[in-house]
Parts: structure tokens; C-alpha cells; sequence
């Protein structure tokens, strides 16, 4: 039964230690097995009524033994994770991690879910023991974000995040601009800053703290930057 020796090849022999020798004699067509052990040497015959038989049962030892010669395969792995970091404008910054995997995994760096390019301002360093690292030269406010180092291989994939925060004054992307006056309607003001920290937001009308919350209402999000100032019943101010 050709399924019940290669189940016993399989888990009973080293594969490494069987040697295959053809024999002919006359009409008959078989193969020898041999076997090494530590105490012993064993030797198998197989007998094939027609060559394809035997040529089946000599692909599927051969297949078995290339199989369990190849290292065996393990998905990717972090050993060290990326960290969180804060830096100032202008400082360079290390993102580091280690991953480890049969076959050697293909490492893509992204930051908020876009694949970092190549340039004089980020440079990819990959060492043999799988050390990664991802530096970021100049620091702008732009840098801010989540990093993820992305391993992947035949045998599976993983990954790793950080954030970095780049500290920096507050600056205005958009400016605010001029509105017109519509009577009865109220009216808002609108720009855009960003900052790190997150800077604390004020409005002011001719050098005077707006305080009153009733005819002055704010909003702020944090994330994109964005504030606003609604104005109620600007006619009466």
C-alpha cells in the first residue's frame, strides 16, 4: 500500500539518513531503502509490478525527504516593539524594531496608513539579525503621526505601531478672514491652527477677552486643528 509507506517514511524513518538504490532484475523493477540508525542498518525492498508504480513511490520518498530537509517555517515576529516618542522641530528621530520569521519577512514601513518612500528625509535601514529602523532627519510638524512597521512573509504577518508627537509653537494654517454682516443672522469666524501640545485657544475683539458665553460660543477640534467662533446677534455688539 503505497499511502501506508510513505505514512511510515514520514514518521518512523530520518529522512535525512534513507538512501534510495534501484535494482532490475530480469522483469522485476523494485527499490532498496535503506535506513541508517545509531545501532543498526535496515534495509527495505519494495517491489513494483510496472515502472510508473515505482516511479510514483520514488516521487513521493523524494518529495518527503526535500520537504523535511527545509528549515521549518515560523510567521514573523516582533522581538523589540516600536515606542511612542516625543521630539522638537528640527531634531532627527529613531524609530527601532526587531522582527524574526522563516522565510526572512519583507518589512514596509507606513505612517497613518501610507507606505513611507525613500527620500533624504526618511531613510530605511534593514540588518541581517532583522533589526529595522526608520529615521526621520529635520523634524517638521508634518512628522506627527502613528508608525507602523508592516512584516510579511509566505508564513504569515505582524506588526508594530508607534506615534511620534512633534513639539512646536502654534501656527496658523488657515488664517482668519473678513465676514459680512447679514442683519438678523449671525455670523462665524473660522480657522485652522496646529501645535504641539495642543495649544489653548482664546478670542479676543479689540484687544478685549471675549467672556460672554451667551453671545459668544467657540468649538475646537482638536484633531484637525479647526476653531471656530459663533457670533450672535452681531448688529447689537
Amino acid at each position: 500500500n503505497t499511502d501506508t509507506q510513505t505514512y511510515i517514511f514520514k514518521n518512523m524513518m530520518k529522512l535525512t539518513n534513507v538512501d534510495v538504490n534501484d535494482i532490475v532484475e530480469g522483469d522485476d523493477r523494485a527499490f532498496e531503502i535503506w535506513h541508517e540508525r545509531e545501532d543498526s542498518v535496515r534495509k527495505y525492498t519494495l517491489q513494483a509490478r510496472t515502472v510508473i508504480i515505482k516511479n510514483s513511490w520514488l516521487k513521493d520518498l523524494c518529495d518527503l525527504q526535500q520537504r523535511y530537509s527545509l528549515p521549518a517555517w515560523s510567521p514573523p515576529e516582533f522581538e523589540e516593539v516600536l515606542a511612542d516618542c516625543t521630539a522638537q522641530l528640527g531634531q532627527t528621530v529613531k524609530l527601532a524594531c526587531k522582527v524574526t520569521g522563516t522565510p526572512k519577512p519583507v518589512v514596509t514601513w507606513y505612517k497613518d496608513g501610507r507606505a513611507v518612500e525613500v527620500d533624504p528625509h526618511h531613510i530605511i535601514i534593514e540588518d541581517p539579525d532583522g533589526s529595522c529602523t526608520l529615521i526621520l532627519d529635520n523634524m517638521t510638524a508634518d512628522d506627527s503621526g502613528q508608525y507602523m512597521c508592516f512584516a510579511a512573509s509566505s508564513a504569515g504577518n505582524a506588526s508594530t505601531l508607534g506615534k511620534i508627537l512633534v513639539h512646536g509653537p502654534p501656527r496658523f494654517v488657515n488664517k482668519l478672514r473678513n465676514t459680512s454682516l447679514i442683519q438678523g443672522e449671525d455670523c462665524q469666524f473660522t480657522c485652522t491652527v496646529q501645535g504641539a501640545p495642543t495649544p489653548t485657544i482664546r478670542w479676543f475683539k479689540d484687544g478685549v477677552l471675549l467672556t460672554d458665553q451667551e453671545k459668544f460660543q467657540t468649538f475646537s477640534e482638536p484633531r484637525s486643528g479647526v476653531v471656530v467662533l459663533f457670533v450672535r446677534n452681531p448688529g447689537d455688539s
